[in-house]
């Protein structure tokens, strides 16, 4: 998410159940925050600023007959 926003604005995220990362940047790009979270959460973004949500996922590792 960007905001073009010359004030701070309030988003929602997240999808029930799931576990994610959100990072939120300034308008310079620096780190203002960094949490993981499950289910949905409200994340702040800074004026001209951008957050990215990454979703966790789990390997399965399969075994297999040889």
């Amino acid at each position: 998410m960007h905001s073009t926003s010359a004030r701070s604005l309030w988003t929602t995220v997240g999808a029930a159940g799931e576990t994610a990362t959100v990072r939120s940047f300034d308008a310079a790009g620096r780190l203002v925050q960094s949490r993981t979270f499950t289910g949905i959460t409200t994340v702040v973004l800074q004026p001209g600023g951008f957050a990215v949500v990454t979703r966790e996922t789990s390997v399965r590792h399969l075994r297999t007959r040889e």
